[in-house]
């Protein structure tokens, strides 16, 4: 019993907790700054995929807004125009006629 309070009391002891504490705090700071940094890189990425939705979303509003007619899904899951080219008085007309008006 004698030499258990000895160890505890003694220099060996104390240095071998000081060095478990120390490694302690320096893996919460860690934790602490990749916790940060995840954040940060998962905000980031929410925001670009905002902004592909966001695109997407404006890409099929101008298709059906577009002078070649509504857009529907095809089954390859991609939107596709129902009249790929305007027709001006009867005669095909190019994009940038069609565009124009």
């Amino acid at each position: 019993m004698e030499q258990v309070h000895h160890y505890l009391t003694g220099t060996k002891f104390r240095q071998r907790i000081e060095a478990v504490v120390e490694k302690f705090n320096d893996m919460r700071e860690d934790l602490d700054k990749e916790r940060k940094f995840m954040g940060r890189q998962w905000a980031k990425r929410e925001t670009q995929i905002l902004a592909v939705v966001e695109s997407t979303v404006g890409m099929v509003a101008t298709c059906r807004r577009s002078p070649a007619g509504p857009c529907r899904r095809s089954r390859a899951s991609k939107y596709r125009c129902l009249n790929p080219r305007p027709r001006l008085n009867g005669k095909r007309a190019s994009w940038s006629t069609s565009m124009r008006s």
